[in-house]
């Protein structure tokens, strides 16, 4: 059951996400297990080691399309989107955190990299109203060799 409950509660990120103007391109399922948070690993869907595109997605430098000073590591600035997430210094608030993968038609793959706070919408019947669940997102291509494609790095902040 509990299972159960961690998948819908990722699909019913993904769709708020998608309604808010979040993109999903390619047919292959999400890699990356939906809900673990860093310690999360490989993926057999995927030809490379997700946790290793991860940790070279944290460790490389800031990007100018994220906002972030080369200066500042994107696992650092997204440490920081967490937090706020969180809420700072007291931590009342709980979070969700994903990385999962998608294939693509040009033989890459688009994996992101998320976090979204646990509350839910203001108005169900409009995920994208005030009050919502927030979120943070790092998107990016990746070659079937792992390798992240460096001018392919993107940031989304949904809700």
């Amino acid at each position: 059951m509990k299972a159960f409950s961690i998948r819908f509660a990722f699909l019913t990120l993904a769709l708020v996400a998608a309604a808010c103007g979040g993109k999903n391109k390619g047919s292959a399922p999400p890699s990356g297990g939906g809900a673990a948070g860093p310690a999360e690993g490989d993926d057999a869907a995927t030809p490379f080691n997700d946790g290793a595109v991860r940790t070279a997605l944290a460790s490389s430098p800031g990007v100018e399309s994220c906002g972030v000073d080369a200066a500042t590591t994107m696992g650092a600035h997204f440490a920081a989107q967490r937090d706020s997430l969180i809420g700072g210094g007291d931590g009342g608030n709980a979070v969700d955190e994903s990385f999962s993968c998608r294939a693509q038609d040009d033989n890459t793959w688009e994996c992101t990299w998320s976090v979204f706070g646990k509350e839910g919408p203001a108005d169900p019947c409009d995920p994208c109203a005030e009050g919502g669940s927030s979120g943070y997102q790092i998107i990016i291509t990746v070659g079937n060799d792992g390798a992240i494609v460096p001018d392919k790095i993107y940031c989304n902040a949904p809700g």
